[in-house]
C-alpha cells in the first residue's frame, strides 16, 4: 500500500470532487497536516470546505488525486482497514441537536461509539479506572466540564452550549488520532463559544490531537490554528503560517477577510 510522510496525520494529494461533471466542489487541491497541529481552513459558504472534510472522513467518494491517514492511502485499503482507519477519526460539527437522538437519553447517544467497540476505554481515563459503563460516560462529561446530571436529560433539557460539550464529549470517546471540527460554535452565542473554542484547545494539548477546523470566522480560526488555509470555490488560494497572517505578500481575497476581521 502506498504510503505518505509519516509525520503528517493527513496528506491530500490533487484531490478532485465534482457532483456533476459541470460543476467541480473541489479543484485537484493539495496540502497536509501534521500530527498534533491545527490547520483552520476559511472561506465562504459553498467555497467546498464541508465537501474536503466529508472526504477526510470517508463520508463521500472523490474522482481523482489522493488522501493519505497516518501515511496509508485510503483508496487502498479494504474494508477492515478502512474501518480501522474510521475508528481513529471524528468530527464535531455545527448543530449538535441534529446528532443526538431526541428520543434518547444522553447516556446512550453519548455512549454509541464506545457500545459499538464492547470494552473499549479511552487511555486518557485509565487513571480513574472506570469499569462500568455509567463510569465511563460520567468520566467523558467531567472531561468536558459537564456534571453526571445531564447523563439522564433528553436533548431539550440542555442548553446549545451543554449539547455540543456532550459531541465534544463524544468525539474524543473512541481516542481519535484526527478530528474535523465543521463550524462548531456557529451556532451558540459570543460567550458560549468563547468557552467552547477554548475548551477544544485545551483538549487538543491535553490529548495531542490534530484538528482541522473549518469556519467561515477568521478570527475563529486565527485563535485556534497554527496554520491557516484559504478555500474559494474549490481552489485553495492562501495557505500561511497564523504568524504571516499579515504579511504584505497575502492574497488579495485573504486581505478582504482580513478587512472584515480587523474592522
Amino acid at each position: 500500500m502506498t504510503e505518505a510522510r509519516a509525520n503528517n496525520i493527513i496528506n491530500v494529494v490533487n484531490l478532485h470532487k465534482s457532483y456533476t461533471d459541470a460543476h467541480p466542489v473541489l479543484h485537484s487541491i493539495s496540502f497536509h497536516l501534521t500530527e498534533g497541529e491545527c490547520l483552520g481552513v476559511v472561506g465562504e459558504s459553498g467555497c467546498g470546505k464541508s465537501t474536503l472534510a466529508r472526504c477526510l472522513l470517508t463520508l463521500t467518494g472523490w474522482q481523482s488525486g489522493e488522501i493519505y491517514f497516518d501515511g496509508l492511502r485510503l483508496s487502498g485499503m479494504g474494508n477492515r482497514e478502512l474501518r480501522e482507519a474510521r475508528s481513529r477519526m471524528s468530527a464535531v460539527f455545527q448543530n449538535p441537536a441534529s446528532a443526538l437522538n431526541p428520543r434518547l437519553p444522553i447516556l446512550d447517544s453519548l455512549m454509541e461509539p464506545l457500545d459499538e467497540r464492547k470494552g473499549f476505554v479511552p487511555s486518557f481515563l485509565a487513571g480513574e479506572r472506570p469499569a462500568r459503563r455509567l463510569e465511563v460516560a460520567e468520566a467523558l462529561l467531567a472531561t468536558v466540564g459537564l456534571s453526571a446530571d445531564a447523563l439522564f436529560k433528553h436533548p431539550h433539557e440542555l442548553s446549545g452550549g451543554e449539547k455540543q460539550r456532550i459531541m465534544i464529549a463524544r468525539a474524543i470517546s473512541t481516542e481519535p488520532a484526527f478530528i474535523v471540527l465543521d463550524e462548531p460554535t456557529a451556532s451558540l452565542d459570543v460567550t458560549t463559544q468563547s468557552v467552547i473554542l477554548n475548551l477544544l484547545k485545551d483538549l487538543q494539548e491535553t490529548l495531542s490531537l490534530s484538528y482541522l477546523f473549518i469556519s467561515h470566522d477568521l478570527a475563529a480560526v486565527h485563535f485556534m490554528s497554527d496554520r491557516i488555509m484559504v478555500m474559494r470555490s474549490g481552489h485553495i488560494l492562501d495557505e500561511f503560517s497564523k504568524s504571516r497572517i499579515f504579511d504584505e505578500q497575502r492574497h488579495h481575497y485573504t486581505k478582504l477577510l482580513l478587512e472584515v476581521f480587523s474592522g
